[in-house]
């Protein structure tokens, strides 16, 4: 089969590298009763853009919800409170601080809430629908020279419309009998928002850790009631037997913060400490309020960065083996560039030049990511895991397939989602 970077033209060439970044960084519930056993494994997708029309989810989807925030998400008022000072004139006496977040972390968070049903899909490439049967056989078939030429037109459409939920969901439903889906719709721009001031001063940094280590603010962060959202994605969890939960979202990590403020302009600063602090804060009320129990595969990050400890980001939290992080890597077996890793990222799938499902019904075969290598992995968990499901089985299954890099096996993964190997299927 002809290579697809032997024929591909230099703008499908740019429209790959743009694409290699891509990473978008919980009621109104129904009812209670809980629903018989289903011999399946329920996958639970937090994602951004789902359009479920599509046949690769005919039957397998038990539930759809969509997260409602009234405030805006990402800049609550604990956040805000628990966010550096920026200037001298808010930088209050400590102990006005400390009174301010003790009154918060005694509220519950109710600003964000789950409704049941899904928007309507976005359709970014209608006015393409005439090629869509010609492009899809082309892709399907490896052939891309042969497909009609509208490249440019798809990668405009894709900045303009939300597809993520679509991909992510597809790759584990694609040729899955064994998978239903519970597809909770999140906005994932906001999942990743920055709120941290423009320019910190390392005093301020500091005198912010002084206030979170302080044993009261501690032990009230422990107690505080959890998020309304929270409880109620619990309450779906268990309402559906999920098993696991894919998330290809995830927080900036500390090393891009302090690049972007050093962009900026802004004095030089350490966020390492704060960083450590807020991680040791959010395990520790992790452990304190344990969760449905779940197995969540989560994409590492597309920042090319080693992350080792907590000081590095809030992802780095110590495991019970039902919480790992997924990096990337391509057709040659070697580490993707964009992929992060080190100790904090427990293992490694396919997630370069990935074929997605498109709203629409497009397929389309560039999209690189951890964000696609998780869902990848994500199916492969539901194909092999014994049932019934059982998340540290299930978790403790799939480490024992890494090898020394903790790749799993690209043999695991089917031809058919990857591009690369369509078009060498022979390796050297």
């Amino acid at each position: 089969m002809t290579s697809v970077h032997a024929r591909a033209s230099l703008f499908v060439r740019a429209v790959k590298l743009a694409l290699a970044l891509l990473l978008v960084s919980a009621s109104g519930c129904e009812g209670t009763v809980e629903l018989p056993f289903d011999p399946r494994v329920t996958v639970m997708v937090i994602d951004d853009g789902f359009d479920v029309s599509l046949p690769v989810f005919e039957g397998k989807v038990a539930a759809t919800y969509t997260v409602t925030c009234p405030r805006e998400q990402g800049s609550s008022d604990l956040a805000a409170a628990m966010t550096p000072v920026q200037d001298d004139a808010a930088a209050t006496e400590f102990t006005s601080r400390k009174a301010a977040l003790l009154a918060q972390l005694a509220e519950s968070d109710d600003g964000c809430r789950l409704v049941a049903g899904l928007p309507p899909p976005g359709t970014p490439l209608a006015d393409l629908e005439p090629d869509r049967a010609a492009w899809n056989a082309a892709i399907a078939a490896g052939t891309f020279g042969e497909a009609p030429p509208i490249v440019p037109d798809i990668f405009i459409r894709l900045l303009a419309g939300s597809f993520h939920g679509t991909a992510t969901a597809g790759l584990i439903a694609h040729e899955n009998p064994r998978v239903q889906l519970v597809l909770v719709q999140r906005r994932t721009d906001e999942a990743r928002q920055d709120t941290t001031p423009s320019c910190p001063r390392q005093d301020q940094l500091d005198e912010s850790v002084r206030l979170l280590a302080d044993p009261d603010v501690r032990s009230a962060y422990l107690a505080r009631p959890r998020a309304e959202l929270d409880r109620q994605l619990d309450e779906v969890k268990l309402r559906h037997h999920v098993g696991i939960v894919n998330e290809s979202y995830g927080r900036l990590p500390r090393a891009v913060l302090e690049d972007a403020w050093s962009a900026r302009g802004c004095p030089a600063v350490s966020l390492r400490p704060y960083m450590a602090l807020l991680t040791d804060l959010e395990q520790a009320f992790t452990a304190a309020h344990p969760g449905a129990p779940v197995l969540t595969l989560k994409a590492a990050g597309n920042d090319g960065l080693s992350l080792d400890d907590a000081e590095d980001s809030e992802e780095c939290q110590r495991s019970d083996g039902t919480r790992l992080l997924v990096g990337s890597y391509g057709a040659r077996e070697e580490r993707s560039p964009f992929s992060n890793y080190g100790a904090c990222v427990d293992v490694f799938a396919p997630g370069e030049d990935v074929v997605v499902n498109l709203p629409g019904g497009w397929l389309f075969p560039f999209l690189s990511g951890t964000s696609f290598a998780a869902p990848l992995l994500t199916r492969l968990v539901t194909l092999s895991a014994p049932l019934p499901f059982d998340p540290g089985r299930a978790s403790a299954a799939l480490l024992g397939e890494r090898d020394t890099r903790r790749f799993i096996p690209l043999a695991r993964f089917p031809r058919a989602l990857l591009w690369d190997l369509n078009a060498a299927p022979s390796l050297p």
